[in-house]
């Protein structure tokens, strides 16, 4: 098999979570090879090169490289920083897919992200004298911490057995990683911005609004560009238009049961089903 098809393949096996991190880590990796080319050439080519991806503190500037909103909450230029994002974009981005969809978790991740660069390009106007052009937002942060607080809420007594410390109940872990994260950082404001987003994200989905509805249909544009195997011409195809609508009734009837019940009514075997509709391009099993 060829190594494109390879990789296309393990894309459209993983989960969400797992994509997500799969470009933090591949962007990062860019920069870091990219970086030690450059230094063994002694050029600044890549310190010139990343204002043009990370998210400037000054309007006027984000003005002549809009797209920076986007590409700054996938940039990560140091190790640890990337590692704590990673960790903590798994272990709540899968308790958040245990009655989550795929479109959910990445409208949270993005509106985060969006929402914690206009946090911190609203606290950096009156920062401007003084940071001037140097001062450059970077990582998911904003948008983990959307991903964290929108977890706590729909998902406060989920337990986690912690080492050395036994089993914690998700909502406590939140509030102890939310408070290190706004204490201990710089970018304060992008961090708030991200939790304030999620926050808002799970209280209109606990009241039955899902703000990722609008998104659906850019989400499965995107996801169609993905190559995928097709072995039986057409016949594949028209299989998966004419189930689709049916796993969707599926999902929807147990999500209904959560927000009626809570996650502990379901049923083993409901439980294991709703793992499997969350799972995107998932097919359907009877």
């Amino acid at each position: 098999m060829p190594f494109t098809d390879t990789i296309a393949q393990m894309w459209r096996n993983c989960d969400v979570c797992i994509r997500l991190i799969a470009i933090n880590v591949a962007v990062f990796a860019i920069i870091m090879v990219a970086q030690l080319g450059a230094s063994l050439c002694n050029s600044a080519v890549v310190s010139m090169a990343l204002p043009w991806i990370e998210c400037p503190a000054g309007w006027l500037t984000l003005l002549s490289r809009p797209w920076t909103l986007l590409t700054y909450m996938f940039v990560h230029v140091d190790i640890f920083h990337l590692i704590f994002n990673m960790l903590w974009l798994y272990m709540f981005g899968s308790v958040f897919m245990l009655t989550g969809m795929a479109r959910q978790l990445i409208t949270l991740y993005l509106g985060g992200g969006f929402a914690g660069a206009l946090f911190f390009l609203s606290r950096s106007s009156f920062y401007w004298i003084t940071w001037g052009s140097h001062a450059w937002l970077v990582g998911s942060s904003a948008s983990v911490m959307a991903i964290i607080t929108a977890t706590a809420i729909l998902h406060p007594n989920y337990r986690w057995n912690m080492i050395l410390i036994g089993e914690v109940a998700l909502k406590w872990v939140a509030v102890v990683i939310i408070a290190l994260t706004l204490i201990g950082s710089g970018s304060f404001a992008a961090h708030a911005g991200g939790a304030i987003a999620g926050v808002m994200f799970a209280v209109m989905l606990k009241r039955g609004t899902d703000l990722s509805i609008p998104f659906e249909k850019i989400f499965k544009a995107f996801r169609n560009t993905i190559p995928t195997e097709n072995h039986s011409s057409g016949s594949r195809s028209r299989y998966n238009t004419n189930t689709s609508t049916y796993r969707e009734a599926e999902l929807d009837e147990i999500l209904d049961k959560v927000r009626r019940s809570g996650y502990s009514s379901l049923s083993a075997s409901e439980k294991k089903r709703l793992i499997e509709l969350s799972r995107p391009d998932t097919d359907l099993k009877k």
